[in-house]
């Protein structure tokens, strides 16, 4: 079977689907998220919404993911990973009927690699979606202590929170530029949302980092209440501090494992191949083994 007719019978089987899906929900055309400016849909968009029709997934879901990963224009990003989700175990499949000797392998064994394939095709996108939020947040933990520092320097100052975060913002850009950017985002929705308590939500949820949710709890209810909030960041800047100390001696105490499997490899085995090899070769040379 070529490429060509497995990418027909895909489109075909998919036409199909989607038909059925508008007879079973009693649609007569796709009918997607309006926008503000009620734009027609994109193709991208008229393929994913077909897509959550016939499969259990979720725009919001992916787009949320995608905002914890840092990428920008997340709901095409999620549009993006729906579509991957169907074509990768397709793609997948393919590949293992085509370049390998499937065809001599047992049926239990088939069966096997074709379910493991067409799982690990689908999980995938989620699985690249785990490490790049994994790998941000760890990003936006690096440079919290610097962050906390600045916002009580300058609420300490008596300034407001819009020059709070525009500070963020410029002097976070050349060391900590996904910090800088989420807070340049918050600052803009500041400027344009009514409620200002949404903008600071936003951010917790976009970082998805308990500290920076716990940051912005402090600098909410120090607008609504024109509370200080000194003690709180101050008590907060401890607790980072002592998670990194922690941090560092979890480290620090793994050295000893490491170098245990590394002396063996590089240092104990080399010298017993030297101190060893002569006599086995004489034993094997005596028995008659190697000549």
């Amino acid at each position: 079977m070529s490429f060509i007719t497995v990418i027909v019978l895909f489109i075909i089987l998919f036409s199909m689907l989607l038909v059925l899906s508008k007879k079973v929900t009693g649609q007569g055309e796709i009918q997607s998220v309006k926008l503000e400016k009620d734009a027609d849909p994109t193709l991208l968009e008229k393929v994913t919404i077909g897509l959550q029709k016939v499969l259990p997934m979720s725009t919001p879901k992916f787009e949320k993911k995608c905002l914890q990963s840092g990428f920008s224009n997340s709901k095409v990003k999620a549009e993006i990973v729906i579509v991957l989700k169907i074509i990768l175990p397709i793609l997948f499949l393919y590949i293992l009927m085509s370049y390998t000797n499937l065809q001599q392998r047992s049926d239990f064994f088939k069966l096997f690699q074709i379910v493991a394939v067409l799982l690990f095709g689908y999980f995938l996108p989620d699985i690249y979606l785990h490490f790049s939020i994994k790998r941000y947040r760890a990003k936006l933990v690096k440079g919290l202590n610097s962050v906390i520092d600045i916002v009580l320097i300058c609420y300490e100052a008596g300034y407001s929170s819009e020059y709070v975060l525009e500070r963020l913002n410029i002097d976070l850009k050349e060391f900590y530029p996904e910090l800088a950017r989420e807070f340049s985002i918050t600052s803009n929705e500041l400027k344009l949302l009514p409620d200002r308590r949404r903008a600071w939500f936003n951010l917790g949820e976009r970082t998805g980092v308990e500290e920076i949710k716990v940051l912005t709890n402090s600098l909410q209810l120090s607008e609504q209440l024109g509370a200080g909030i000194s003690y709180s960041l101050k008590n907060q800047i401890g607790v980072l501090r002592s998670k990194r100390l922690n941090k560092a001696e979890e480290r620090a105490s793994r050295i000893p494992e490491y170098m245990v499997g590394t002396n063996f490899f590089f240092m104990v085995l080399p010298v017993l191949l030297l101190v060893f090899s002569p006599l086995v070769l004489q034993i094997l040379l005596q028995a008659g083994l190697i000549s």
